[in-house]
C-alpha cells in the first residue's frame, strides 16, 4: 500500500522546521518582506522558508492527525517522505538516496519515522511532502507539502577608482571603492524542481555590505573586525572622517543576505590581494635659514 503518492495540498500533517545553525516584483526580497519570494510554498502556503546550503535542517511531521480533510487525533505509525521531482511527481527518498546537484537527503529519527534531515543541499526551490499511514497501513492521509529555498553562495568583487595614495589632510578627491556581487557561477543550482523558471535573480534580494580598513601586514579576521561606521552601500568613498590616519591601509568589503544576517556564504573581497590605500604624513613647514654673506 505503500508509496501510493498524489500530489494535492492539504493541512492534514504539522510541520516544524529545525534550521542546522539563515519575486519576482519591483521590492527586493528581505527579512522584512520575504514574501516576494515565489513560490511562497511552506506548510500553508504562506511563509517563505530561506535557508544556507551548508546549514542542515530537519522537517518533523506531526505524529498525530489534524481535522483538515480526515479525523482528528489519529496516531502515525509510519510515514513516506517524496521529493516533487521537474515534472511534477514526487520521487520516493528513503535513508541515504541521492537528489541531483550534490543533495544528500537522510531520514533520521523517532521509530515511527516523522522526520526527515537534510544537508548540503545546492541552491534553488526544494519542496518534500510526507503521508502518514495509520496501524496496519490500513488508511494513508492526504500529502502535505513544504517548500524550502536554498540561498545561492555569492562572490565580490572590489574595484577601486582614484589615485592609491593621499596626503593626510587633502582627501577631497579620494577615490572610490565599488563592491559587486554576484551568485557564485561554480556552484550547481538544483534543477530537479517544477519551480526553476521562477528562481530569483541576485538583483531580486536586498543585500547587506559591510566595509573594512585594516592595516597592511595584519591578518584580516571577519569575526573579530569592526566595520567602517555608516558604511552599508556597495560604493565607499574615502573620506576624511575614516581614512585619514597616516598608514598602509588594506579594504575589504563582506556582503550577505539581508534574509539571513549571517551565514557560511558571506563573501570577503580582496582575499590575497586586497584594496591597498596608502596615506603620507602632511610635511610640517620648511625652516628658512639666513646666512649673512
Amino acid at each position: 500500500m505503500k508509496n501510493s503518492f498524489f500530489y494535492t495540498k492539504t493541512n492534514l500533517l504539522t510541520f516544524l522546521l529545525i534550521m542546522g545553525t539563515g519575486f519576482l516584483a519591483t521590492a527586493q526580497i528581505s527579512s522584512g518582506d520575504q514574501s516576494l519570494l515565489r513560490p511562497p510554498l511552506s506548510g500553508d502556503g504562506t511563509t517563505p522558508i530561506l535557508v544556507y546550503g551548508g546549514n542542515g535542517f530537519t522537517l518533523t511531521a506531526s505524529e498525530n492527525s489534524t481535522d483538515n480533510g480526515g479525523t482528528e487525533g489519529i496516531a502515525f505509525t509510519d510515514f513516506d517522505w517524496f521529493i516533487t521531482n521537474d515534472g511534477g511527481g514526487g520521487d520516493g527518498i528513503v535513508s541515504g538516496t541521492a537528489l541531483e546537484s550534490g543533495a544528500m537527503p537522510v531520514i533520521s529519527g523517532t521509530t515511527i519515522n516523522n522526520q526527515l534531515s537534510v544537508n548540503e543541499l545546492a541552491p534553488g526551490f526544494y519542496t518534500f511532502t510526507a503521508q502518514g499511514y495509520t496501524d496496519g497501513e490500513i488508511c494513508i492521509s492526504d500529502p502535505e507539502e513544504f517548500t524550502v529555498f536554498v540561498l545561492a553562495p555569492l562572490t565580490t568583487e572590489v574595484n577601486f577608482t582614484g589615485e592609491e595614495i593621499y596626503c593626510a589632510d587633502d582627501l577631497s578627491e579620494a577615490g572610490v571603492l565599488t563592491a559587486t556581487v554576484n551568485y557564485d557561477t561554480s556552484v550547481d543550482w538544483n534543477t530537479q524542481t517544477p519551480y526553476t523558471a521562477e528562481n530569483p535573480t541576485i538583483e531580486d534580494f536586498e543585500l547587506v555590505y559591510n566595509w573594512y580598513k585594516v592595516e597592511s601586514g595584519t591578518a584580516f579576521d571577519p569575526e573579530t573586525a569592526t566595520p567602517i561606521t555608516d558604511a552599508h552601500e556597495d560604493e565607499y568613498l574615502i573620506n576624511d572622517n575614516n581614512d585619514a590616519e597616516v598608514g598602509l591601509w588594506n579594504y575589504y568589503a563582506i556582503v550577505s543576505y539581508e534574509v539571513k544576517a549571517s551565514g557560511p556564504y558571506t563573501a570577503i573581497a580582496g582575499g590575497t590581494e586586497p584594496t591597498i590605500i596608502e596615506v603620507t604624513p602632511k610635511p610640517g613647514k620648511p625652516t628658512i635659514e639666513f646666512i649673512e654673506n
